[in-house]
């Protein structure tokens, strides 16, 4: 476990170092979700019954922000040191290592995702205040028979 330690500690170091590229690319993505935000509280408040689809405004901030989180989170840091590997043919030598690939790169991925969290913590929170929160809807119960669940467990 040792080595995939320092892996995950050099790509948080790499997140440090390029901190510029990776904060710009997280601000990219709450642009583009503060974009949704905008254009579906749009098309709710002119929607003189409030709901789209079966959904409410509330239900669909949530799931706007579940989906800025689960974008921030998997983010495309971790492919783009992939694709670069590839290119410039460092992959082969990676190949040959005495450890797993695939598990030197989760750690790799472990070492982002600590600031991938750090930033997604700060941005969440910023979007939560800025659209007056979201309330998460509560799992259906076992034999619910609620409008959402009988539209989607047919």
């Amino acid at each position: 476990m040792r080595p995939y330690r320092s892996l995950a500690r050099m790509a948080w170091s790499t997140v440090l170092v390029y901190r510029g590229e990776f904060l710009l690319q997280l601000a990219g993505v709450a642009v583009q979700t503060v974009a949704l935000f905008a254009v579906w509280r749009a098309l709710f408040a002119a929607d003189p019954g409030g709901e789209m689809a079966g959904l409410s405004w509330e239900q669909m901030k949530a799931y706007l922000f579940v989906a800025f989180l689960t974008g921030t989170l998997l983010s495309g840091f971790t492919d783009g040191q992939i694709a670069i590997r590839v290119l410039d043919g460092s992959v082969a030598l990676d190949l040959v290592r005495p450890i797993d690939y695939q598990l030197a790169r989760f750690a790799e991925s472990v070492g982002y995702l600590v600031g991938e969290l750090f930033v997604v913590a700060v941005m969440g929170s910023v979007l939560l205040v800025a659209f007056g929160g979201c309330r998460f809807p509560t799992p259906p119960r076992p034999g619910c028979s609620c409008s959402v669940c009988s539209r989607w467990c047919r």
